[in-house]
């Protein structure tokens, strides 16, 4: 079985931005469609440099189903993916959030620099599991 993941980075889930405000809280502001959301505000999305494929959950494989994890993921101002957290899993309970979590955390990004500073970043990863 040849097992196919699509990555997916999302537009539309990326709305909300950190923005510099007078208070310690952070003031939320939209960003375009295509952009992502960081401390400083909104930026054009990072560009994955090197990463695996999740590995096809066996118990998945072996009941033939098929699925997508939605993941938050957040990277460090070195481009390293800090966190991954499931947002949303098509098949819950069948190991896709493990694998697709396990496989982001090792991906590497391209920095994304403002002012001549790495700054950090999240935005939504979608990871199709299918089985031809």
């Amino acid at each position: 079985m040849l097992f196919l993941a699509m990555l997916l980075l999302m537009n539309a889930v990326d709305s909300l931005s950190w923005a510099d405000g007078q208070s310690n809280q952070p003031r939320y502001v939209p960003c375009p469609a295509g952009q992502v959301p960081s401390e400083k505000g909104c930026f054009d999305k990072p560009k994955l440099l090197s990463g695996h494929s999740p590995q096809y959950p066996p118990a998945a494989r072996r009941n033939k189903v098929t699925g997508f994890v939605e993941l938050k993921v957040v990277l460090d101002k070195n481009g390293k993916v800090k966190s991954a957290t499931p947002e949303y899993c098509s098949e819950p309970g069948m190991g896709f959030e493990a694998a697709a979590i396990y496989a982001v955390k090792k991906w590497k990004y391209a920095l994304v620099i403002v002012n001549g500073e790495p700054v950090s970043v999240y935005f939504r990863v979608v990871i199709d599991f299918r089985q031809d």
